[in-house]
């Protein structure tokens, strides 16, 4: 879902980064409630709602600066308006929260995880490498690391280079 999110984002503002608005996005999305998500870079502050179907995310329902502000949704595309990005309102930096990204990132990988550690340990290897290349940004890969922990792979460290996964010690 996360990707399919990025691509809407990308369509609409090239370059913009995307937050949850809540922590507990996945537990909103769940239980059928709506969600929300913070861009940045979008030509000032933008908020849109994600309409999720099925557990995928089929578009987004901005909302302007101004309804924002009072509370209220706009339901229409992005404003392309003229927008003064020197006039931005003060907004506080967001606390980013990649555990939903984690989560799901591991969910998709784990198989494949567990297979190459099971040949680097058949070929006696100590290490697996998850390379930056097959990783999400770089930002996530503490949250990574702590998720691929649930999932039983106790030794796991962030590298410069991505996430090695110590098998022997």
């Amino acid at each position: 879902m996360v990707q399919q999110i990025d691509r809407l984002v990308q369509n609409d503002y090239s370059g913009a980064r995307w937050v949850w608005e809540s922590p507990r996005a996945r537990e909103h999305i769940e239980a059928g409630e709506n969600v929300y998500i913070l861009l940045d870079h979008a030509g000032g502050f933008r908020k849109a709602e994600v309409q999720i179907r099925d557990m995928c995310a089929l578009s987004l329902k901005y909302e302007t600066e101004e309804s924002v502000r009072e509370g209220q949704g706009n339901t229409s595309q992005p404003n392309f308006a003229e927008e003064n990005e020197s006039a931005q309102p003060e907004v506080e930096p967001i606390q980013e929260d990649y555990s939903l990204l984690a989560f799901e990132w591991v969910e998709s990988n784990i198989i494949d995880c567990n297979r190459r550690c099971n040949d680097a340990i058949g070929h006696g290897v100590a290490d697996v490498m998850l390379t930056a290349e097959e990783l999400p940004g770089k930002e996530s890969w503490e949250d990574i690391c702590e998720q691929l922990k649930r999932e039983g792979l106790r030794d796991v460290e962030t590298t410069p280079s991505g996430i090695r996964i110590h098998l022997m010690k």
